[in-house]
Parts: structure tokens; sequence; C-alpha cells
């Protein structure tokens, strides 16, 4: 009889939370056009978190991202009413192993703009 031994990949949660990161900045450019001279950085803060610190093969983790808009801003809603207003989306890359399925948005608040005769649906800080 032959026992063959098998290698276990280790899941790097350090990848997974940089990948979120970085993929949650993307989430948020939707709002950046705001004005030229301030950073998003300084509109937008953006913190991850896990369900759980470590995540084995075939485990299941969900992630959320948390974020502070800065008082007086405001970033599209992920539903829009008009063709020409950009939905916030979240676009997570594919990494091996890892299946992204849905996301859960906040409910959103409708404010008027001077630009729009409607209500127009947004997140806003």
């Amino acid at each position: 009889m032959e026992i063959r031994k098998t290698e276990v990949t280790k899941f790097n949660m350090g990848n997974i939370k940089f990948l979120i990161t970085l993929l949650s900045v993307l989430f948020l450019s939707t709002g950046w056009g705001q004005a030229d001279f301030i950073s998003p950085k300084d509109v937008v803060s953006v913190d991850v978190f896990l369900s759980q610190d470590r995540v084995h093969r075939i485990e299941e983790v969900k992630f959320a991202l948390v974020t502070e808009i800065k008082e007086g801003w405001h970033i599209n809603a992920n539903q829009v009413d008009s063709e020409f207003a950009i939905p916030t989306e979240i676009f997570i890359d594919s990494l091996e192993g890892v299946t992204a399925r849905g996301s859960i948005f906040p409910e959103f608040e409708r404010k008027q703009f001077p630009f729009s005769e409607d209500a127009l649906p947004v997140f806003e800080g």
C-alpha cells in the first residue's frame, strides 16, 4: 500500500485583505468627480472587516466594506434612476480558489440637487 502526501495550500489572508481594500477604492470611485481639488481619500474612508481571522479551503468567509463619507459629500447609490448616473458597484478580481457571491448595500437616500429635477438616490455623509 502506497501512502501519498498531499500538499495543503495555505490561504493568505494578507493578500485577501489587500485585494478587498484595493477593490473598495474602485467601489467608491463613482463619487469622486464632485471637486477637482479634493483627494478622494479626504472624502471617503474605507475599512474592511472579515467574518473570521483564518480561512481554510472550501470555507466561506464574509467581509464588509464599511465606508464613511465626509459630511456634505455623496456618492451615487447602487440603484440609479437616470441613464446618466453611474451606479456604485463593487468589483472583485478573481483569485484562484476564491468565488465571490453577491453584495448587499445599505438603503440609499433621495436627495435633491440643482442640476436635476428629480431627487437622486445617493449615499451621503
